[in-house]
């Protein structure tokens, strides 16, 4: 509610752009922490959601997996 106040119908907009600068952000530090990360955009909303404990008025616009690099380093 707070966006759309903020923003009228550019909120989502807002809202899109505000989680790709925060997804870059943590890929760089994974990055810089010497970890393996990669997005993922294909995934099930409703089962994200569900794991996460959240329901109505939220959405899950991408996943970021984070982990030590395997064998070869990737």
């Amino acid at each position: 509610a707070v966006l759309s106040e903020r923003y009228g119908d550019r909120a989502e907009r807002h809202c899109a752009l505000e989680g790709g600068h925060v997804a870059q952000n943590v890929l760089l530090m994974a990055s810089a922490l010497g970890l393996a990360a990669a997005p993922i955009g294909a995934f099930h909303d409703r089962e994200v959601l569900a794991a996460l404990g959240l329901g109505a008025g939220h959405v899950a616009l991408c996943l970021l997996a984070v982990g030590a690099p395997g064998p070869g380093g990737d």
